[in-house]
């Protein structure tokens, strides 16, 4: 079943929001500092968060706007 064209604009629409979070010049610098996190190199402590088994209390169904049941996992 394909994606409707609302859930579609939707999801793009998230696309977008997240490509723009990730170009901040914030990123960059915490990009850097993984990196040398990871070279072992001293930096200020670095957290890492995985929300696995969480994500309904983080996003409720009621918040989700997606209406096809495929396209609110992408969501």
């Amino acid at each position: 079943m394909p994606i409707s064209q609302k859930d579609r604009n939707l999801l793009r629409d998230l696309a977008n929001q997240v490509a723009e979070i990730a170009s901040l010049p914030i990123m960059a610098e915490r990009k850097e500092l993984w990196k040398r996190h990871n070279r072992l190199e001293r930096v200020r402590p670095m957290i890492l968060v995985f929300p696995e088994g969480s994500w309904r209390e983080l996003f409720p169904n009621s918040e989700l706007k997606c209406e096809d049941g495929r396209s609110r996992g992408i969501e």
